[in-house]
């Protein structure tokens, strides 16, 4: 991943409590993970990275055990390994190349 940009609030979010304001702030925070990445993965890095450290519950702790970020996409443009692993659990995929596949961009979190 792309150098991390940091966050320009200190506060955590409180998901209990999130007002309009806290929307607010969160958006600006969010556009501004994209600045300086190379691709949709590095951004969407970033982003489960910034929820999964700035959403907090009510007692401050994490609200979010695991945060990610997926895309569809055709089977055709999966990378080879992908591919492989989508035609062991549907074969009949192969011959159906514009068939979507819900793919994993970025995972933050415990698990």
């Amino acid at each position: 991943m792309g150098g991390m940009i940091q966050p320009t609030s200190v506060a955590m979010y409180d998901i209990s409590r999130f007002s309009l304001s806290d929307m607010t702030r969160c958006g600006m925070e969010l556009r501004k993970l994209g600045i300086g990445t190379e691709s949709m993965e590095d951004v969407a890095g970033r982003v489960v990275s910034f929820l999964h450290a700035e959403l907090s519950s009510p007692s401050g702790v994490g609200a979010c055990a695991l945060v990610r970020t997926f895309i569809t996409l055709p089977y055709a443009q999966l990378d080879s390994e992908q591919q492989e692993f989508a035609a062991l659990l549907f074969p009949q995929i192969t011959s159906q190349p514009a068939t979507k596949c819900l793919t994993l961009l970025a995972t933050a979190g415990d698990q």
